[in-house]
């Protein structure tokens, strides 16, 4: 996705990766790395791909909901107060700190609203607590297309909810595929 960010852009992006890394990890990254530095001399990447594909390999989906997880279905504008309502008690309950649980009902919120905006089947909320984290999921059978819809500035006046949701939580993973969307949320407790 780095690569996309910068696309079009004179930059040049030193990679964190210790070259000590297991080598299926390093040859991972190569997929992803246009040029490599050897002793000093930039020399293309013989593994790097186009990064599309890459994203599309990476684009798994997300482990299950657990069993023991709270959920509720909805469907249509009316619905919104009742996801808001449901999230904030959750989240009280989790333990989620006040100022925290409002940021968590503002993006949920976003998602839901997406989800209302984009389908026409609703979608699912689901709240559980694990390792010190509140985890959330919005489910839906919408689909992202821009794998940097929540990570890079959109054009225009719409399109900036995924990148508040991911700027309001602690981890935002998404899983889209057309006819699914996962969306993950996850604050620290």
């Amino acid at each position: 996705m780095v690569n996309m960010a910068f696309a079009g852009r004179d930059a040049l992006i030193v990679c964190p990766y210790d070259a000590r890394l297991d080598a299926r990890v390093l040859t991972e990254a190569q997929r992803t790395h246009p040029v490599m530095m050897r002793e000093g001399s930039r020399l293309p990447s013989p593994r790097y791909d186009d990064p599309l594909v890459v994203i599309d390999e990476l684009n798994l989906p997300l482990p299950p909901v657990p069993a023991h997880a709270v959920a509720i279905a909805y469907h249509g504008n009316a619905c919104l107060a009742e996801v808001r309502r449901f999230t904030a008690e959750r989240a009280a309950a989790i333990g989620l700190r006040p100022g925290r649980v409002q940021e968590l009902v503002v993006a949920v919120n976003e998602l839901a609203t997406n989800t209302l905006e984009h389908t026409s089947a609703g979608g699912r909320l689901s709240m559980w607590s694990e390792q010190r984290m509140l985890v959330c999921q919005v489910d839906d059978d919408g689909h992202v297309v821009d794998p940097l819809a929540s990570r890079v500035q959109p054009a225009g006046a719409r399109g900036h909810g995924l990148m508040v949701v991911n700027r309001l939580c602690d981890l935002m993973r998404v899983h889209s595929r057309p006819g699914r969307t996962m969306i993950r949320l996850h604050m620290l407790i």
